[in-house]
């Protein structure tokens, strides 16, 4: 059940998108500026800048200047902890979520 008043609903909203959840693993082997994360990832400097945009407004990443560079790092406090949860449950379940019936479904349904 969903409420509005439910913002654990939202960490989820931002982590479901596959170029933020990339940034932020990108971001996990070191800090870098939005050049080297669009080398890191494979995307377009635009695309990198608009969600990381989102990070920072939701507190995913923090920015700090380096002369004319923005250094990007990730919230070491609350998202390093639970992207790190989240690899920890892919590996020990990883084949079991490959194989269940309902994200099959979803998979079929988002790549029409």
């Amino acid at each position: 059940m969903q409420s509005e008043n439910n913002t654990n609903v939202f960490i989820f909203k931002v982590l479901s998108n596959e170029v933020r959840l990339a940034i932020i693993e990108a971001l996990l082997k070191k800090p870098m500026n939005v050049n080297e994360i669009c080398e890191e990832i494979n995307e377009e400097q635009p695309r990198v800048s608009h969600e990381l945009r989102c990070l920072a407004v939701c507190g995913f990443v923090y920015s700090e200047r380096e002369g004319k560079r923005i250094i990007y790092e990730p919230n070491k406090d609350t998202i390093t902890p639970i992207i790190e949860a989240a690899n920890k449950h892919a590996r020990i379940f990883g084949s079991k979520m490959r194989g269940c019936e309902m994200l099959s479904d979803i998979r079929k349904m988002t790549s029409r």
